[in-house]
């Protein structure tokens, strides 16, 4: 045996130094320790690298998938983002997944919307609330990279007797774009529901402003029944209160039954003596989620917008949830009022999910 050769058995582990990540080398997050009992093989699969086996075979995916969602709902972790279309974006899409759709004698089956196919794979409730986790998929021998994502919907389930339940706010999964997860009120869907999924046909976005030189606060214009119209459809403006600590702004819509609106407010000014002040809606404050949720607000015929002073233009914090007094009289210059109105029409007839779930716990 060569000295090297020699040298090479003979030597500990302990005479090599540590060895050091590069500056800026990110380091590989350990794997989270999966759930107990029957949920580990799924989970597993689902974290598992691609790298470890032959390219699998797809067919078990959707029970995988189900078995991640299922625990993220029980609280095991998993990252929930907010979707920014409330309940549906304009002509933007939502990514899917490249897994060809599967089936499943265990899940019901899903049902063609935008150009992929939707199903919904598990249910959860926590804090008093109902949710469902709907994944798609591309159809059998299409591209994933030129199919389009779910098209912005109205989404309600359909109950006992035929009672509908519309979804309060809908969230994605920054890991699984082509997941998402609609949140209703706390609904008994045991013994199956259908999810109703009526698809936007057509949206429109718009913003009115009025504008006035001077006044005073609080200020109640502009007039109760102002309209504002965006194509065929008409928002009438019930009740508009601005004042010190924000405002008050009451609306609905009146026309075509199938459409829906998301409406949002927020008004600049100049206080006479102290200077440029901003008034905004609830979830544009500083950590706003953490009081009013993540979701976005759904589209209704009908609502209520809350609105909150600034404590600082340029550096908001958490006090101007708190911020002025509704009473004081407040000289103001160069008011700008903007409503802003998101309208959607959605086609009379929707698409059908069958939803037959066991609902998980909260844990």
């Amino acid at each position: 045996m060569s000295d090297d050769a020699l040298r090479e058995v003979l030597r500990s582990p302990l005479d090599d130094p540590p060895s050091r990540r590069r500056r800026g080398e990110r380091r590989v997050p350990e794997a989270p320790t999966p759930p107990a009992e029957a949920g580990d093989a799924a989970l597993r699969e689902v974290l598992r690298s691609p790298l470890d086996d032959p390219p699998p075979d797809r067919s078990g995916a959707w029970v995988a998938l189900t078995a991640l969602v299922a625990a993220a709902g029980c609280g095991l972790g998993a990252t929930v983002g907010i979707r920014a279309l409330a309940p549906g974006q304009t002509a933007d899409t939502v990514a899917t997944t490249t897994t060809p759709s599967a089936t499943s004698t265990t899940l019901a089956g899903p049902a063609v919307l935008g150009g992929v196919e939707a199903r919904a794979l598990a249910a959860f409730r926590q804090g008093g609330r109902l949710y469902l986790v709907v994944a798609t998929t591309v159809l059998p021998g299409d591209d994933a990279t030129e199919v389009g994502g779910v098209p912005g919907a109205h989404w309600v389930l359909r109950v006992g007797d035929g009672d509908l339940v519309a979804a309060t706010a809908e969230f994605v999964f920054p890991t699984a774009p082509g997941a998402f997860t609609l949140e209703f009120p706390d609904t008994d869907i045991s013994g199956g529901v259908e999810l109703l999924a009526y698809p936007a046909v057509d949206v429109v976005e718009q913003v009115f402003h009025t504008t006035l030189d001077s006044t005073q606060f609080p200020w109640a214009g502009p007039p109760a029944g102002t309209l504002y119209r965006l194509g065929a459809e008409e928002l009438v403006v019930d009740r508009v209160r601005l004042h010190d600590a924000g405002g008050e702004i009451t609306w609905h819509l009146a026309g075509d039954t199938n459409a829906r609106a998301v409406v949002d407010a927020g008004a600049t000014y100049s206080e006479l003596g102290v200077g440029p002040q901003a008034i905004v809606s609830e979830r544009a404050l500083p950590a706003a989620t953490l009081v009013a949720g993540m979701g976005g607000e759904p589209s209704t015929r009908s609502g209520s917008i809350h609105l909150f002073h600034l404590d600082d233009v340029n550096a908001p914090t958490y006090r101007s949830r708190f911020w002025g007094d509704p009473e004081r009289a407040v000289a103001v210059e160069q008011l700008d009022l903007a409503i802003t109105v998101r309208l959607y029409t959605f086609a009379a007839e929707p698409v059908v999910i069958a939803v037959d779930l066991e609902v998980a716990a909260e844990g």
